[in-house]
């Protein structure tokens, strides 16, 4: 039985994660500055950071998260939950401003769990009409039947996801989101 896992990043390095490291979070957090620049955080101020997502290429994909390790938002101390909530509001609204016109809505899904070994962390996925409409795909959980503009899509985050292939295009665009939204939190 091995005791690490392996954490693959998009950009093709792969890591030997110990399991008593507690999970992925806890192992990305504890080696934030041996991680490749492009995941380095965009916002990192009392306890929270926010940065590229590691495991798929899309461009603004941003995860915010707790450095320490918490499950569930509901074990937040308030100070901490506060911290989250105000980079959660700056952080929608930075990428409506700085992501540019293709940028048509952000998705924000949540991971946590009540009791196990999650990290706790939210995703803001870019929904880019370029690539929806090229694909006929939205990232979404559900879209309705009938909705006006989205004959022929399929609601289907994954596959969406999947779309984006890490090359210079991508690694160039990522950098250019990371700048804007880090020079963004500095100034607030």
């Amino acid at each position: 039985m091995s005791n690490s896992r392996r954490l693959t990043f998009f950009t093709g390095e792969n890591y030997e994660v110990p399991l008593d490291t507690g999970c992925t979070g806890c192992f990305i957090h504890q080696n934030i500055n041996n991680l490749p620049a492009i995941f380095r955080p965009v916002f990192d101020r009392n306890g929270i950071r926010i940065l590229q997502d590691n495991e798929v290429a899309v461009p603004g994909l941003y995860i915010i998260s707790p450095i320490e390790h918490y499950d569930s938002i509901n074990n937040f101390p308030i100070e901490l939950y506060n911290t989250f909530s105000h980079a959660r509001f700056h952080l929608m609204k930075v990428m409506k401003q700085f992501l540019g016109d293709d940028l048509l809505m952000v998705q924000t899904h949540s991971e946590g769990r009540l009791s196990g070994n999650a990290h706790y962390h939210e995703w803001f996925i870019p929904y880019w009409k370029s690539i929806a409409d090229k694909y006929k795909i939205v990232p979404k959980i559900y879209l309705p039947k009938g909705r006006p503009g989205f004959d022929n899509y399929i609601a289907d985050i994954y596959g969406y996801m999947q779309l984006f292939k890490y090359n210079k295009k991508t690694k160039q665009r990522i950098q250019k989101y990371n700048q804007l939204l880090t020079k963004y939190f500095n100034e607030i």
